[in-house]
Parts: structure tokens; sequence; C-alpha cells
């Protein structure tokens, strides 16, 4: 009898790491981490300028303030994944990445930042053109009066 191995093609030969790895699992750690910090920062900027404003100016300036705030906030967090996207994954090329590898805890760590980007602030700005331009500053091709909701 032959073994499994030597029944698997040589180019199809599974080379990445292992998800029990010390390198897997601090690389996993860290981009929770990461991804807790960052989400956990998403809204700070929103929340506090919402409290000065109503510190120094009152509830009827609050009431005033609030949406354009929370416009502004969106478009900062969609910029922030954005720019996120772009300084560590870059652009993606199609191709065989061995799980566990370098590029695929990029992927990971990016992958996570867009869905919550895509869940907290996106879907608000769904079938507007801001969409639109955020899916074309991630990659995507999108064609010129394309509607398009989540």
């Amino acid at each position: 009898a032959s073994s499994s191995a030597s029944m698997v093609p040589v180019d199809e030969v599974w080379m990445g790491g292992s998800s029990t790895s010390m390198l897997s699992c601090v690389c996993t750690g860290l981009g929770l981490l990461c991804q807790s910090i960052i989400c956990e920062f998403a809204f700070l900027p929103a929340y506090y300028a919402l409290f000065a404003v109503y510190q120094y100016h009152g509830l009827n300036m609050l009431c005033l303030v609030f949406a354009p705030i929370l416009f502004l906030d969106a478009v900062l967090t969609l910029a922030v994944a954005v720019a996120l996207k772009w300084i560590i994954l870059g652009k993606c090329r199609e191709g065989s990445w061995p799980v566990f590898g370098w590029f695929y805890w990029k992927w990971w760590f990016i992958h996570q930042i867009e869905h919550f980007a895509s869940e907290n602030v996106a879907k608000f700005v769904a079938d507007t053109v801001l969409f639109n331009w955020y899916l074309c500053l991630m990659g995507a091709r999108v064609g010129e009066g394309t509607r398009l909701n989540m």
C-alpha cells in the first residue's frame, strides 16, 4: 500500500503553517487586539465632539449638529478603512496563498476592518454616491450610474 502523501501531486502539497502554531496564535491575538482597538475608537471623535457641543452650547445646538457630526464620523471611519486596506494589504492579485501565511494574516485583518465598516457605517451610506466611492477606493470597479445597496 502506498502512502497518502505520494498520492497527492507535488504542486498541490499544502505548505502553509498550522493554526495551532505559536506564530498563528500570536498573529491572531495581535490581530484581534488591533481590531478591537480600532473598532472601539472609531466612534470616539464623534462622541467627544457631541459631548463638547452639549457642554458648551447646550441641548438645542446638540440637536442641530448631531446628524452632521455622525455623518462626518461615518466618512472618517470609511476613510480609515480605505487607508488601512491600502497601507497594509495593497492591491490583491489572484493566486494561491498559503493559509496562515503572511499574506493571509494581512488579508484577514483587513477583512475584519472591512466587515466592521460595512456592518456599522457603510449600511447607512448604501445606495448613495458615497458608497460607490468607498467601493471604488477599496479597489472595486463600479460602473457609472450604478446604484448599490447592502
